[in-house]
Formats: C-alpha cells, sequence, structure tokens
C-alpha cells in the first residue's frame, strides 16, 4: 500500500523508482524571445494559431538561435499546470496556448537557463537534487513570483536569507 511505502520511505530514506518522461509527456513548448526583438515570434504565433484553428499540422521551428534550441524547451504541461495557477490558466482556458502548446516568456522574466533552473525545482523528476545558489536563485524567484509558484518563492526566500550579503 501506498501508507507502507511512505513510511519505509521516511525509515530508510529510500528512493522511489520514477519512470523517466517520455518524449510524448513533454507537450508543451515554452519559448524565450530571441535577442532580435518580438516581430518574428509574433508572427511566428499567430500563423501557428491560424494553422491549428484550420486543422492542419502545425510545423515546429526554432526562431532566432544562437544554437539549435537555444530559445525554447519542450516540458510537461501537467507539471507546469499542477504547480502554477497561472500556467494552468494558459493551458486550459481557450487562451492562444492552450490551442498551440507554446507559451513566449518575455526576457523581463528570465532567460531560458533561468527557466532551466525554475523548471528543474518543480519537476518530480528532478526537484529533490535541484540546489538552490547565490547564481541561480534570483532567476528561479523571477519565474516562481511570476507563475505565482508560492511554496518555490518561499523557499527562494529563505535561501536568500541564507546567503551571505553581497559586496555590491
Amino acid at each position: 500500500s501506498s501508507e507502507h511505502w511512505f513510511k519505509l520511505h521516511c525509515l530508510f530514506a529510500v528512493e522511489p523508482v520514477v519512470p523517466m518522461a517520455s518524449a510524448s509527456s513533454r507537450d508543451v513548448t515554452i519559448e524565450f524571445e530571441a535577442a532580435g526583438g518580438d516581430d518574428e515570434f509574433e508572427t511566428k504565433a499567430a500563423g501557428e494559431a491560424r494553422e491549428l484553428v484550420a486543422g492542419r499540422p502545425v510545423k515546429r521551428a526554432k526562431i532566432g538561435a544562437a544554437e539549435p534550441g537555444a530559445n525554447e524547451r519542450h516540458v510537461s504541461s501537467v507539471v507546469l499546470g499542477m504547480v502554477s495557477p497561472v500556467f494552468e490558466a494558459m493551458l486550459s482556458s481557450g487562451m492562444l496556448e492552450t490551442a498551440s502548446r507554446r507559451i513566449k516568456v518575455s526576457r523581463d522574466v528570465g532567460t531560458a537557463r533561468q527557466f532551466d533552473d525554475f523548471y528543474e525545482c518543480v519537476s518530480p523528476l528532478t526537484a529533490r537534487a535541484a540546489r538552490m545558489t547565490e547564481e541561480n536563485v534570483d532567476g528561479i524567484l523571477a519565474f516562481s513570483d511570476y507563475y505565482q509558484v508560492i511554496p518555490l518563492k518561499f523557499e527562494c526566500d529563505r535561501a536568500l536569507r541564507d546567503l551571505p550579503p553581497s559586496a555590491v
């Protein structure tokens, strides 16, 4: 039973066996604004939405990437919706993101690398091993604040209080 497993886990700190996420479970694309600006992104998102409404398959393409995949990440909508009411609303309420399965992240919110750190903290597959450091806590805080991931925001606050004062 799950209660028995929980007791064993607590007593012996046994790592649960978690199946790896399959490619099909990464059903949402998080896209970050390219350094060149917003116009190309907006055109791409609008075009994909029109294709979806017309019932035609959408071809996924990367925009303005310095390296392949540099400006987008493929992640699980279940994980995002589970931890954030903002992501949940974006992916289930008929907004453009619901149909396109793409979420645009402005440069004002954060970078792809900061999102990687954030997602590592909320994904069930990586959260236990995720570490907040002086280098990544600001980015994790920015994403957790913007997308209303309150427990993670509190963890960031605690981590910031535990860090030594900056010399700046």
